[in-house]
């Protein structure tokens, strides 16, 4: 999935940055429940519509709100429902919330207490999004 994400995300494939992501996305002490969340999503194995019909059959497809196919990137991003959180998150945070940003984090080689709190407040919210979604 790195070389996925590299070049969908525009930007080098190379070891520095995964270590950089991966540091940033796991780094949340005393929530690990937000860890695994996070490596699922950078591997591309967060259950979706999508991935669960194809192992079981009687499991639709479909996203429950507005019945597109439901991929991991549309649960939590594309979703016209969702599209709307992110939206106004942005506005609030000041910053653009795009999937990029929701996958890899705010990419910084040195985490400063701003970008800090940004990739834990957007990787909570994108988790409330996943648990609101499934249960």
């Amino acid at each position: 999935m790195e070389s996925i994400y590299s070049g969908e995300f525009e930007f080098e494939n190379n070891i520095r940055n995964w270590a950089c992501i991966y540091e940033q996305k796991m780094c949340f002490k005393g929530f690990n429940d937000l860890s695994i969340f996070n490596f699922k999503i950078l591997n591309n194995i967060l259950p979706c519509g999508k991935s669960l019909h194809r192992w079981k059959t009687n499991i639709p497809k479909d996203c429950d709100m507005c019945k597109e196919v439901e991929s991991i990137k549309h649960m939590l991003y594309e979703c016209s429902h969702v599209s709307k959180i992110w939206l106004r998150i942005s506005n609030i945070l000041g910053c653009s919330v795009k999937w990029k940003t929701i996958v890899c984090g705010y990419i910084e080689y040195t985490v400063t207490d701003k970008i800090f709190a940004l990739n834990f407040i957007i990787s909570m919210i994108a988790y409330a999004i996943f648990k609101e979604n499934k249960f």
